[in-house]
């Protein structure tokens, strides 16, 4: 089994590249927006013409809900912990609703957040 923890377009290409060659476990998809995988607009060229988020269901045809068979996507992972023995490694992802998810791989898709220096935390971010 595999937990990808991310639900971006790296997380959403993990989920399609596993099925694409052959990977017939269970794989569950934990995300913290609560939408499904998007792109955003790039902010320097086309804000402008593009100002909403293009659906990756729609703009590359990699639907989550198809190919995961778990999809989380408003509870993130909070917690990774190895968990077994040498001979047979596992892993455990708490979310931050309390389920603990146990898997023999773990692909950490994050994105990122921005980081704001003190005093800043008010301040608006791209």
């Amino acid at each position: 089994s595999v937990v990808v923890v991310g639900a971006g377009l790296a997380g959403a290409q993990t989920l399609a590249a596993l099925r694409r060659r052959g990977y017939t476990g269970r794989v569950t998809l934990l995300g913290a927006e609560g939408v499904p995988p998007y792109d955003r607009p790039p902010l320097s060229k086309e804000l402008l013409s593009r100002p909403s988020p293009a659906w990756l269901a729609d703009d590359l045809g990699v639907d989550v809900d198809a190919l995961a068979d778990d999809v989380h996507l408003a509870d993130p992972a909070v917690r990774l912990e190895r968990v077994g023995t040498a001979d047979a490694p596992g892993w455990s992802v708490e979310t931050r609703s309390g389920d603990r998810l146990v898997a023999d791989a773990v692909v950490l898709a994050v994105g990122s957040v921005p980081v704001r220096p003190r005093g800043w935390e008010h301040a608006r971010v791209l």
